[in-house]
């Protein structure tokens, strides 16, 4: 309701208990007044509500930004080095071999998936 609306509201009231014209008037006005500052006080809290709400939503973006450029400045290197020294290490012993590339080859008993070693696994 308007502060107009409520200010005549109450005004009518009090001139219908009696009081004088002009004391209405200001009982009136007063209710108006309280009537629109109440309404600026809720568009003033729904500003400072939005407000707060973008200032949350930036600091999570530059919270975010912050922690992509850290990771940014520390990725993790792969130690090629040393894993080339121990390929190399372990081929002088003869343990560097796996199943595809070992000393002796492939056993045919490690290629069997069925029970035969025809195409057809019979």
């Amino acid at each position: 309701m308007s502060g107009a609306v409520v200010a005549a509201g109450v005004g009518a009231a009090a001139m219908g208990l009696g009081a004088t014209a002009m004391t209405a008037a200001a009982v009136g006005i007063g209710a108006g007044t309280m009537v629109s500052q109440n309404q600026s006080a809720k568009k003033a809290l729904g500003a400072q509500n939005a407000a707060q709400a973008q200032n949350v939503q930036m600091a999570k973006a530059a919270q975010g930004q912050a922690a992509e450029g850290f990771a940014a400045a520390n990725r993790k290197q792969p130690n090629v080095r040393g894993i080339q020294q121990s390929n190399e290490r372990q081929s002088r012993g003869g343990q560097a071999s796996t199943m595809l590339t070992g000393p002796g080859g492939v056993g045919n008993n490690l290629l069997n998936l069925g029970g035969g070693s025809s195409l057809l696994g019979g």
